[in-house]
């Protein structure tokens, strides 16, 4: 909901009646509340508007299409969250065993 351009972009696809064509659906969006909301745009719209991906099948004309597009979804966004609290749980445990002291920012790593 935060990215202005993509809610244009779904206008934009409503309005003129047209599809909105994506690689993958982990692409669109990593936000719960984002899911929602594109699900019932083109579930509202679903007669004119399709939402089209080359990697995944999405049909939200029935309820297992639906459903499909949700668990689909529901990994997208699983996955960053997951990785951030085991990133969390490493430094609390580099921290405790002294070896972590913290990051500087803009600190240029040598290869």
């Amino acid at each position: 909901m935060k990215r202005r351009k993509f809610i244009h972009i779904l206008q934009y696809c409503v309005n003129n009646k047209e599809s909105l064509i994506v690689y993958n659906l982990d692409r669109l969006t990593r936000n719960w509340d984002d899911v929602t909301y594109i699900e019932r745009i083109f579930r509202d719209n679903w007669e004119y508007t399709k939402l089209l991906s080359t990697c995944d099948t999405v049909d939200f004309s029935d309820a297992s299409g639906r459903m499909m597009f949700r668990l689909k979804m529901a990994v997208s966004c699983f996955m960053p969250e997951d990785m951030k609290e085991k990133q969390v749980i490493g430094i609390d445990r580099a921290k405790r065993e002294g070896k972590y002291k913290g990051g500087k920012k803009g600190r240029k790593w040598k290869r």
